[in-house]
């Protein structure tokens, strides 16, 4: 008697510790994900791809960013994953952190950045899709036309940031220069 309670307890801790470790729930094959891209001063961008998602690939990310981004401290819980993630180096890029949540063929979440060295701060709305069987290509983006590929939300943001910077630095310049002056003429009729 004593052996068969140890043997279903046994069990039963196999059973519960492999539900524990099973990871999200989450429909493996090729997903449609979507980015919403929201920074201040911008309007919002959306980038569209494809990408093979697996319990051995659950971060969402287009074929861009895995080659210019590093992805760490993945970890789950629940049906959820999230990690950090940096682009760039450490004088001009971008760092975050990012969670989704799977519920079996839809995927919903958000990624804040924060772009270095001015830290403007980015949101990314991720939401997803499966639409079938991997094919062999993984994170293939979705382009405009044929052969051209379409810069990714991220790109333009980051570019629209730097010209914002620049546009605001010559303004402050600017702003400077032009009270300099009206006090100088202002001392002149004093």
């Amino acid at each position: 008697m004593n052996k068969k309670i140890i043997f279903l307890s046994v069990a039963v801790f196999i059973l519960l510790a492999g539900y524990a470790l099973a990871g999200p729930k989450i429909n493996p094959g090729k997903w449609k994900i979507t980015t919403t891209t929201e920074m201040a001063g911008i309007p919002p961008q959306t980038e569209k791809h494809t990408q093979c998602i697996s319990s051995d690939a659950l971060v969402p990310m287009s074929g861009d960013a895995r080659q210019d981004c590093k992805v760490t401290d993945i970890k789950t819980s629940d049906d959820s994953v999230s990690w950090k993630i940096f682009c760039g180096d450490e004088n001009n890029g971008m760092k975050g952190i990012g969670t989704v949540t799977y519920s079996g063929n839809d995927m919903n979440g958000v990624m804040n950045m924060t772009i270095i060295p001015h830290g403007t701060k980015v949101k990314n709305k991720i939401s997803g899709q499966r639409i079938g069987n991997c094919d062999g290509r993984t994170g293939t983006p979705v382009t405009s036309e044929e052969g051209k590929h379409e810069p990714s939300a991220v790109e333009k943001a980051v570019a629209d940031d730097v010209k914002d910077v620049g546009r605001a630095a010559k303004d402050e310049a600017k702003q400077g220069v032009v009270n300099e002056v009206r006090g100088a003429i202002r001392g002149l009729f004093k």
